[in-house]
């Protein structure tokens, strides 16, 4: 992941929108870019704490470290699994939605959230975001979004927060 962020750094490119929920890499690439690095738990997290309190992931286990990481512990509501594979979600599915669908459910009633960031192709997000009575994050939407934002910003990941490596430095 790291090295396509550093080609596409060096091909003009003016952010990277990194994919997966688990962000391999984006740790490292915010590190090794001067463009903005973005990953989809980040900008869904970010997104979600603006549009409600609390929000709950549904669909892949969300590892709890990954929200420590970006400090939203205590907007964190619940992490609803889906018991689906990676490719289960790419696929049109007629089980998936409506299994997404109950897991938000649960989270909305059960643990409190008032944003739900959901996995899944868009048209299952917008299946979500007709049935549930509360914002409804698409991970792609979000971490494409921010870094549009950052981009039009001029800003990009402090260099204190993500320092550059050494064998980096010279570059």
């Amino acid at each position: 992941h790291v090295e396509e962020a550093l080609k596409a750094e060096a091909d003009g490119y003016d952010a990277v929108a990194m994919g997966c929920l688990d962000e391999p890499g984006v740790s490292a690439a915010k590190e090794a870019l001067t463009i903005p690095a973005i990953g989809e738990a980040e900008a869904s997290m970010h997104f979600a704490s603006m549009a409600g309190r609390r929000f709950s992931f549904v669909g892949p286990n969300m590892p709890l470290d990954i929200v420590r990481k970006y400090g939203f512990t205590s907007k964190l509501a619940s992490v609803v699994p889906v018991d689906a594979v990676s490719l289960d979600y790419a696929a049109e599915e007629q089980r998936l939605p409506q299994e997404l669908l109950d897991a938000a459910r649960r989270a909305i009633k059960d643990d409190g959230a008032d944003v739900i960031i959901a996995y899944g192709p868009l048209m299952v997000i917008d299946y979500l975001r007709d049935q549930l009575n509360v914002p409804v994050i698409d991970p792609v939407q979000a971490t494409v979004m921010m870094a549009e934002a950052m981009v039009r910003l001029r800003i990009s990941q402090s260099k204190k927060a993500y320092p550059l490596p050494r064998s980096l430095q010279s570059r």
